[in-house]
C-alpha cells in the first residue's frame, strides 16, 4: 500500500444505518425481542463490514514498474501494458482504473476525455483475491512527440453504492511513447552525397593520412622519431620532419536551431521533418552523421548533442532526439551553442544547417570561413531543398 495514496468517502447514509443500528440493538436488549435484536445485528454487522471492506479494499494492490518504450510515427498504433498484481484477500469488484497521459496520444475506444492537455483513459477492473492480470491499453500516435502516464488513479466503489475507496498512485510509471517526426523529403541532398568510399581532406581534423605526405618541416623536440625525412634532413642538413595531409571520414554535422525570439520557430515541425528524412538518407547511405540542437541539457555537453555514429541504433537515437523537442524546452542561442562547438568539437567535412532566423546568417557566414561544405535547409512549406552557403556571397534565407 506504500504506493498507494488512499483516501475513503462513506455513504452518509452508511453511518446513519450503523448508528441507528446500535440504537435499536440496544433497545433490543431491554424489549426481549428477538426480531428486534436479530434485524439490528444484522444491520449493525453490515455497517461494520462495509466500513471494513473500504478500510481493506485495494490495500496490497501493486502495479508493475518494468519499463516499456513504444515508438511509432504519426497515426500509426500500438499498445501500452499495464500489470495490475493484486496480493490481498479482498476483492476488487467494479472498480475504475484511470491513466492520464501526454495528448500526443489517443486511447480511443477507452478515452473518456482530456483536460489540462492530458487524454484520460477509463478501464474497467475487477480483480479477485490474489489475482494478476495485464491490461493492454490501445494508443494511436495523434502528432509528433513523447507521452508518459502522467498519473495513475483507481476508484473503488462499494457493492452496495454505500461509500467508495478512491487510491492515488504515488511512483512515476515507467512507460513511455515516443513519436518521430513524418519525413519530409529535401531536394537537392544528392550534392552532399559520397561518390567514392574514403576519406576527404580537412584542414582542422585531428586525423592525418599517413599514406599521404604533403612536405617536411623543420624538427621539434615533441616530434616522434619516426617521422623524420632522412633524405631531406640530408639534402638540407637539418632534421626535417614529415607533414601528412589532415583528413576526415566522410561524415555530416547537423546542426539544428528552433530558438526565434524568446520561443519556437514558427516552422518546427517542417524543420524537425526534414532533419529526420536527412537522417534517413545518411543511415541508408551508410555516412556518418551528428545531430546539434540548441536546447538546454544538463551533462558534458550545454545542449542536446548525439555524438558521431551510424546505422540503425544511431538513426534511432536521432529521431528519439527530435521527438522530445518541445514548447517547453529551454532554448539557447545559436550563436552561444556555436561558441561551444568551435571550442570543443571538430565538425565533420559537410555541416547542415536548419532552422533560425534571418539573422543566424552571420554566424552560418563565419562557419564558411573553416569549413567549405556548409549547406541550410530552405523551407518551402511541403518540401526543403538544400542550398550550399557559398564564401562572401549575400545569402537571402526563407524560413517559411
Amino acid at each position: 500500500m506504500m504506493y498507494w495514496h488512499k483516501r475513503i468517502l462513506e455513504s452518509k447514509f452508511l453511518n446513519f444505518i450503523v448508528v441507528i443500528s446500535f440504537i435499536v440493538l440496544l433497545v433490543s436488549f431491554y424489549s426481549s425481542s428477538f426480531y428486534l435484536f436479530a434485524f439490528s445485528l444484522t444491520f449493525s454487522l453490515f455497517g461494520l463490514l462495509s466500513k471494513w471492506y473500504l478500510k481493506k479494499v485495494g490495500n496490497q494492490l501493486v502495479i508493475n514498474h518494468q519499463k516499456q518504450k513504444i515508438k511509432l510515427f504519426p497515426n500509426e498504433s500500438g499498445e501500452l501494458e499495464v500489470r495490475l498484481e493484486h496480493y490481498g484477500k479482498v476483492p476488487i469488484i467494479n472498480s475504475s482504473l484511470r491513466l492520464y497521459l501526454d495528448d500526443v496520444v489517443d486511447c480511443s475506444p477507452l478515452s473518456s476525455g482530456e483536460q489540462r492537455k492530458l487524454v484520460e483513459a477509463l478501464i474497467p477492473v475487477t480483480l479477485s483475491a490474489r489475482e494478476v492480470i495485464e491490461i493492454r491499453l490501445p494508443i494511436t500516435a495523434r502528432r509528433r512527440g513523447f507521452s508518459k502516464i502522467r498519473s495513475v488513479d483507481l476508484s473503488i466503489p462499494h457493492p452496495f453504492g454505500f461509500g467508495l475507496a478512491y487510491l492515488e498512485y504515488n511512483p512515476m510509471l515507467h512507460h513511455e511513447i515516443i513519436i518521430y517526426p513524418t519525413p519530409l523529403s529535401v531536394d537537392g541532398i544528392e550534392q552532399i552525397l559520397p561518390k567514392r568510399q574514403g576519406t576527404y581532406p580537412n584542414r582542422r581534423s585531428l586525423f592525418e593520412h599517413q599514406s599521404s605526405p604533403i612536405g617536411t618541416r623543420n624538427y621539434t623536440p615533441s616530434d616522434p622519431f619516426n617521422r623524420i625525412n632522412w633524405k631531406a634532413t640530408a639534402r638540407t642538413q637539418l632534421l626535417q620532419t614529415k607533414v601528412y595531409e589532415k583528413t576526415s571520414q566522410f561524415a555530416w554535422s547537423i546542426i539544428v536551431t528552433i530558438k526565434d525570439g524568446n520561443g519556437l520557430i514558427a516552422n518546427l515541425e517542417n524543420v524537425l521533418s526534414y532533419i529526420t528524412y536527412i537522417c534517413y538518407v545518411a543511415t541508408k547511405r551508410n555516412i556518418m552523421f551528428e545531430l546539434f540542437i540548441n536546447i538546454r541539457s544538463a551533462g558534458k555537453s550545454p545542449f542536446f548533442h548525439l555524438p558521431l555514429g551510424e546505422g540503425a541504433e544511431q538513426l534511432d537515437k536521432a529521431l528519439e532526439m527530435l521527438a522530445r523537442v518541445n514548447q517547453h524546452s529551454v532554448l539557447i542561442s545559436l550563436e552561444k551553442m556555436m561558441y561551444f562547438i568551435e571550442k570543443n568539437h571538430v565538425l565533420a567535412p559537410f555541416v547542415i544547417f536548419a532552422g533560425g532566423q534571418q539573422e543566424d546568417q552571420l554566424v552560418m557566414t563565419r562557419l564558411v570561413k573553416h569549413n567549405e561544405a556548409i549547406y541550410y535547409v530552405v523551407d518551402s512549406g511541403e518540401s526543403g531543398t538544400l542550398q550550399q552557403l557559398r564564401r562572401r556571397v549575400n545569402v537571402s534565407v526563407s524560413y517559411g
